[in-house]
């Protein structure tokens, strides 16, 4: 009886959750999204260090004056000397360097914006959720079971889906992570990310 008991709850929280609309796929593009972080942090340490080399020590080690130290030296006239002194492959080198910071910049940015529209569309609605919930459930219970099925969330897509304050969906993630449950993170766009802590017998499965 107790057996039949346990099986039953099993059906019923896998067709509640199986009911609910399904959100962007984001495990496969994270890859994807941590391969540009990764060109865009490098090539912007390359330019940095590139221009330094090229503006700063060069003054540094002539003992010319730097702007800021005497006013016989200004920002534009300081950086117009400078750049002059520079040979044309090294111009072009800043210059390209610069350029595909921004690029990828923009380019991070506009993606992430773009996923974010996808990942708050079709969220269902908080009492979708209470007509599925099996007592002596709390939200707690069904924002874990969430995160199980979904792997990684918005933290906006959880305070719409239970018509709670991000304030709340936060306390309720601090919560999960405390007992590493889940990972939050905060990306360069939109709300922090919470992503589902997976066990390795899991992970083996999804493999």
């Amino acid at each position: 009886m107790k057996k039949e008991k346990n099986n039953l709850e099993k059906s019923l929280v896998k067709k509640k959750f199986s009911t609910l609309p399904s959100f962007p796929e984001n495990l496969g593009k994270r890859k994807k999204s941590s391969i540009i972080k990764t060109m865009l942090a490098t090539i912007l340490l390359i330019a940095l260090v590139h221009t330094v080399i090229q503006f700063i020590i060069p003054q540094i080690s002539s003992s010319e004056n730097l702007p800021g130290i005497s006013g016989q030296v200004t920002g534009v006239s300081w950086f117009s000397d400078t750049y002059s002194k520079i040979s044309p492959t090294s111009r072009i080198l800043i210059l390209v360097q610069w350029l595909a910071v921004l690029i990828l910049a923009g380019f991070y940015l506009g993606k992430g914006i773009l996923n974010l529209k996808k990942e708050t569309k079709n969220i269902p609605s908080k009492s979708e959720i209470k007509v599925k919930k099996i007592k002596p459930e709390t939200d707690l219970d069904l924002v874990y079971k969430l995160f199980q099925k979904e792997k990684i969330l918005r933290l906006e897509i959880i305070s719409k889906t239970f018509g709670v304050t991000d304030k709340v969906s936060m306390e309720w993630c601090k919560i999960l992570e405390s007992g590493k449950l889940i990972k939050i993170s905060y990306p360069l766009v939109g709300d922090p990310k919470i992503e589902l802590i997976q066990k390795d017998g899991e992970k083996e499965k999804k493999k």
